[in-house]
């Protein structure tokens, strides 16, 4: 699976050839009502995928059916809306979109337009599945710890790309400062598509390390928590951001002694 860390903006961090770039957009789209719907359908109780490629609608419809209930799991919510995806390669970005006519929406779906490679497509589907299934309590997250919850639970669910995935969002960590940090904490899901790449990086791995340090279910707790106190979003002293997270050159160094 070659999932999206982070728009071909998250740096290659690993010294092997093969790269992974975590390029995942969550936002209503409504440019996406100028693309024309795929051709193809493929259909179930779960949900419908469409493409131009009947091979690719069936392949994306068994990977979500598989996936869907897992990230449900995770989340501990019931899968009530089928997820709906357009397969419509060619473009730069993955994310949840709409298409409308004027103001009225005509659809919500997962528009996959950044061709993941075979390998990784399942982490790209869980990631898009977390954004699809994210309702509440999940809703009173930043769109920065969203999309940390969304790589954290791929991963989970792909144990194979966990170290990989975990080690790229470290890097970006080492390297973060006081000022990218605080700027990537307050973008927001309306201005995403509009944030330049090197601070939706900087988003991802935030949120990621936010997730892995308090869980899944600690993270829910939070949004359960914002809820009953009436905060439309969890203010961001509750996660506890560390001022500096460990270097990870030194992270590296350990490694190798253990591997040697």
């Amino acid at each position: 699976m070659h999932f999206a860390v982070a728009l071909a903006d998250r740096a290659p961090l690993r010294p092997k050839p093969m790269t992974i770039n975590l390029f995942v957009v969550l936002t209503l789209l409504s440019l996406a009502a100028c693309r024309s719907i795929p051709r193809h359908e493929e259909r179930s109780t779960a949900g419908v995928v469409r493409s131009d490629d009947p091979a690719k609608a069936r392949r994306l419809l068994e990977l979500a059916e598989e996936i869907a209930p897992q990230v449900c799991a995770q989340l501990g919510v019931e899968p009530a809306e089928p997820f709906v995806i357009h397969h419509v390669p060619g473009g730069d970005t993955n994310g949840v979109a709409v298409r409308r006519n004027g103001a009225r929406v005509l659809e919500r779906f997962i528009l996959l337009g950044k061709e993941p490679e075979e390998d990784y497509q399942g982490f790209v589907v869980a990631h898009e599945l977390v954004h699809w299934y994210a309702t509440a309590p999940w809703d009173r997250l930043p769109h920065t710890v969203e999309e940390g919850l969304a790589d954290y639970v791929s991963a989970e669910l792909a144990p194979e790309l966990r170290d990989h995935v975990t080690t790229q969002h470290d890097w970006i960590l080492s390297t973060l400062t006081p000022e990218r940090r605080e700027r990537a904490f307050v973008v927001d899901a309306r201005d995403w598509p509009k944030t330049p790449k090197s601070v939706r990086s900087d988003a991802y791995s935030i949120g990621f390390e936010i997730c892995r340090r308090l869980g899944v279910h600690g993270l829910r707790a939070l949004c359960e928590r914002a809820e009953r106190e009436s905060y439309s979003f969890v203010p961001i002293e509750w996660f506890e951001i560390p001022a500096k997270y460990p270097a990870f050159q030194r992270r590296l160094e350990l490694e190798s002694f253990q591997l040697d």
